[in-house]
């Protein structure tokens, strides 16, 4: 399906806060370096490029924890390393008791210091292996995990020299109004099994001066169920999964897009679950707080809308059960080349491959 692209307009504004951010990343680097503490977790670990390190960033995230663990565990992550930056509740006590955890402390304000902060994970605990940097209420996957391990999945982007994957936020949300919405952990996991892809369009963003290498031209897609019941436009495309041996990094001016990559030939999944019982009040923090873009625009929009409409329910006729990544690479939301899809082939046999879908020839959904 041909997809209808374009490409963002001029923002002065932005681009001023871009070079404000790029001039400023060396001096707030060492602030941080400076102010990390290490509170507990494994001391050094030997890392192998087919290695994954999940890094994440996390303030008052104890809802969301043990699932969080449990789940990258289970893909198969060598190595988790959360930074707390501030946590008032019991992240820090729950974390400190958790294996393959490093846990981290830094209070300098997120607002200023948030891209630095991912930076500074990916150099510290990347320099040997791919890491993940995710937030801890997303959930990783790649195509046909099920058929290929994570560390084959590893070899085949070592193999074509590839140093950054992109992944599609997908925001899952449970079938009820906000005041049934679960408080975090297994019970939010379970009720979120909801999905809405049919107002997602694909657009081009300014990539000049990220100085990557692109083996096809990348698929980047904004919308979806926010902008359907809050009328904003998020963007959905990240660059999470990065190989810091080769020095591909998260930029210092967004949680979007990285530099110095040679970006691979398919994009992964993060599962999004951020619709639960704390919603409503996390939305007055950020806006309290200041500290997401235009001062927490985003998060006026939830809360304007949320106020007019408390009983408000996301799940409209368009949205779809959730039934894994594989099913989003039918609805072109997720992609996979044909080198890929030979390589799990290979890996799981002819049998099992002869149903794996080809990333030409998969029917898209998005409009």
């Amino acid at each position: 399906m041909t997809y209808a692209c374009s490409e963002s307009p001029p923002n002065f504004r932005l681009f001023a806060r871009r070079c404000q951010q790029q001039l400023l990343s060396p001096y707030r680097a060492r602030r941080v370096a400076g102010h990390v503490e290490y509170v507990s977790g494994p001391g050094r670990t030997t890392l192998r490029p087919t290695d994954l390190v999940v890094l994440c960033l996390v303030r008052d995230g104890e809802g969301h924890l043990e699932h969080f663990v449990e789940h990258y565990l289970r893909l198969g992550a060598r190595l988790l390393v959360l930074l707390d930056n501030g946590s008032v509740d019991n992240t820090m006590a729950i974390a400190s008791k958790l294996g393959n955890v490093v846990l981290l402390r830094c209070n300098l304000p997120y607002r200023t210091y948030q891209y630095e902060f991912r930076r500074y994970l990916v150099n510290r605990f990347g320099s040997e292996s791919w890491s993940l940097v995710v937030d801890i209420d997303e959930r990783f996957d790649y195509p046909l995990s099920d058929r290929l391990p994570l560390r084959q999945f590893l070899a085949y982007l070592n193999e074509n020299q590839y140093t950054a994957v992109p992944a599609q936020l997908l925001d899952l949300f449970p079938e009820g109004p906000l005041h049934t919405w679960p408080s975090g952990g297994r019970a939010l996991f379970e009720a979120s099994q909801w999905y809405d892809i049919s107002s997602v369009s694909e657009f081009m963003p300014r990539l000049d001066g990220l100085s990557n290498l692109y083996s096809a031209p990348p698929r980047h897609l904004k919308g979806g169920i926010r902008q359907l019941a809050f009328g904003i436009e998020p963007t959905l495309t990240k660059y999470p999964l990065v190989y810091g041996p080769a020095r591909a990094r998260p930029v210092s001016y967004s949680a979007h897009f990285c530099q110095g990559a040679r970006v691979a030939d398919i994009s992964c999944l993060l599962a999004h679950y951020k619709f639960d019982s704390a919603f409503q009040q996390r939305c007055r923090d950020a806006i309290r707080q200041r500290n997401y873009y235009d001062n927490s625009r985003e998060y006026r929009a939830y809360l304007r809308v949320l106020g007019s409409e408390p009983a408000m329910v996301l799940k409209r006729p368009t949205a779809r059960r959730f039934q894994g990544v594989n099913e989003l690479v039918n609805t072109g939301f997720v992609t996979v080349s044909e080198p890929y899809s030979a390589h799990v082939r290979q890996f799981a046999g002819r049998a099992a491959g002869s149903a794996i879908p080809s990333g030409r020839d998969a029917k898209s959904d998005i409009p």
